[in-house]
């Protein structure tokens, strides 16, 4: 089922331009696809115009011209007031119920805060640090956000172990600390807080952090 998957990707093109028109989104989707030789003629009936790369459908909008500043969604804020402004959850989140589960926690709505609070600086240092951007792609970190999403979408799947091959907690120790060296103090803190419990994803489903979450409470 493709849907789950095409409204988180459509949700953060949203978080990245607020005032995204269909025709942007459509193209953005479209131009963004995966393709293998086995697909036949595209578009068809059965992949349409390919598999969905939701990471490369986000990075295709760098080259957009630039919209009026407007609030934006945050994608794993539960429902409540935030910063002054009501927010629903995205539309994505009504086909994950355990992610909306996993942000009714304490320790969720905290992991969810520290998200939000860096997602845009870290965004940054991918594109513009040659050093987190090497590392970055060693972890395979375009794949690595394809899990994520497909793992919201599938409580029950597990995150891989293994990307191209290689350990993802080899990876991710990589870029955590590339990222602790060239990002802010804020950043480097939460890294060193939280460093540890990102490290532990890879192998976890979201019934099984949900799990432990509430075992914490």
């Amino acid at each position: 089922m493709a849907s789950p998957h095409v409204a988180g990707a459509v949700a953060l093109m949203f978080q990245k331009k607020p005032d995204l028109t269909n025709d942007q989104i459509r193209n953005a989707l479209q131009n963004s696809v995966r393709t293998d030789s086995d697909m036949g003629t595209l578009p068809n009936d059965e992949w349409g115009f390919g598999k969905l790369n939701a990471f490369a459908a986000v990075e295709a909008l760098a080259g957009a011209a630039p919209n009026t500043p407007a609030p934006s969604p945050n994608l794993l804020a539960p429902p409540g007031e935030i910063g002054g402004l009501a927010l629903q959850p995205p539309p994505f989140m009504a086909f994950s119920p355990g992610l909306l589960q996993l942000v009714e926690t304490p320790a969720g709505r905290e992991y969810a805060a520290v998200v939000r609070r860096h997602v845009h600086e870290v965004r940054h240092l991918i594109r513009s640090n040659r050093r987190v951007a090497v590392y970055w792609r060693r972890l395979g970190g375009a794949q690595f956000v394809q899990e994520l999403l497909d793992t919201a979408a599938a409580p029950d799947r597990l995150l891989p172990v293994e990307v191209n091959g290689k350990p993802v907690i080899n990876g991710l120790r990589q870029l955590l600390a590339a990222l602790k060296k060239y990002g802010s103090a804020a950043l480097s803190r939460d890294i060193d807080r939280y460093g540890e419990k990102l490290e532990m994803l890879p192998g976890m489903s979201l019934d099984h952090l949900l799990e432990q979450l509430r075992v914490a409470e």
